[in-house]
């Protein structure tokens, strides 16, 4: 019985990793993403997701979790380009690596909880050196009231809490020690008529001030 049971188990997860067209798509965009008030001032040359090595994750990874990364992956670059988080054109190029340490979607219940952990590591390309690296933990909860099929309420939950992730990353990012303000180094431009002008009564009298 107890053996049946992790089958079943292991069929449900399947199915609401899968793209199964019973099933609504995967959505992880992430909501409320706004251009950023700091900036990185590095140029962002490619994104990578990957799941961790047996020896590495921090938690129990589901089976069908691959089927998430091409989906996680589009979602993560719609974030970053929303944020315009990164300097294009800046002189030093990193790599973005976002690794799933964590995956528990659940197989059957009321609320649908799905657990997740990720790991985002971005890399100086010429250096090697890592500039941040962080492990960000989210969860999606989706209620009975959400659909009466488990399979909707469970992919729901795993879309809620990639959406989520995704979000903290993008707002830890912004307030890490490797982020600045966008407008630190703007420099004021003077334009030649201002050169120019002839300086009036009143600008006299305040600068005399």
């Amino acid at each position: 019985m107890r053996y049946f049971s992790k089958i079943s188990g292991a069929l449900i997860l399947s199915f609401i990793l899968s793209g199964c067209s019973s099933l609504p798509p995967f959505n992880f965009s992430a909501k409320n993403i706004q251009i950023s008030k700091n900036i990185i001032k590095e140029d962002l040359k490619s994104i990578t997701v990957g799941i961790a090595h047996p020896d590495e994750k921090t938690g129990s990874i589901d089976s069908g979790t691959h089927l998430t990364l091409p989906a996680f992956k589009e979602a993560l670059t719609e974030a970053i380009d929303k944020a315009a988080i990164f300097r294009d054109n800046a002189q030093t190029h990193v790599n973005l690596q976002a690794t799933i340490m964590k995956m528990d979607t659940p197989t059957f219940g009321a609320t649908m909880e799905t657990d997740m952990e990720c790991r985002y590591n971005i890399v100086d390309r010429d250096s090697g050196n890592s500039l941040f690296s962080e492990n960000i933990a989210s969860k999606g909860k989706v209620p009975m009231g959400f659909s009466w099929l488990g399979a909707i309420r469970a992919r729901e939950s795993a879309n809620r809490a990639f959406q989520n992730n995704i979000s903290l990353f993008i707002d830890k990012l912004e307030n890490s020690s490797i982020a600045e303000s966008r407008n630190a180094d703007v420099v004021p431009q003077v334009s030649n008529s201002d050169q120019n002008r002839v300086p009036l009564k009143n600008d006299v009298k305040y600068a005399n001030n």
